[in-house]
């Protein structure tokens, strides 16, 4: 299997993942930053394994706020990742 076709089937649950995990009326009560930090690390993987370098830089940024508990620098950048993460998907499923 090729790394685009589980990257796609990996990657989409875990958007679904952080969107949850981000959605804005659960910003007071985040309480799983932990798995946020764990999803962020397998975007940031898997994107650089792809070449996606830009989205690896920007989930490699939330993995650490995640680490050093900054939801701030989340809520500013979650958006752009989501944003990407679904811009590298898209074009991988024209790919296959």
């Amino acid at each position: 299997m090729s790394i685009a076709r589980v990257m796609k089937r990996s990657t989409a649950r875990s958007l679904k993942d952080i969107l949850k995990r981000t959605d804005a009326k659960n910003w007071p009560i985040i309480l799983d930053i932990a798995n946020y930090r764990v999803v962020a690390h397998a975007i940031k993987s898997t994107s650089r394994t792809i070449g996606a370098i830009e989205l690896s830089d920007l989930a490699k940024e939330l993995e650490y706020a995640a680490a050093d508990g900054n939801i701030e620098f989340i809520r500013e950048k979650n958006d752009s990742l989501a944003a990407m993460y679904s811009d590298i998907l898209d074009k991988i499923k024209a790919a296959l």
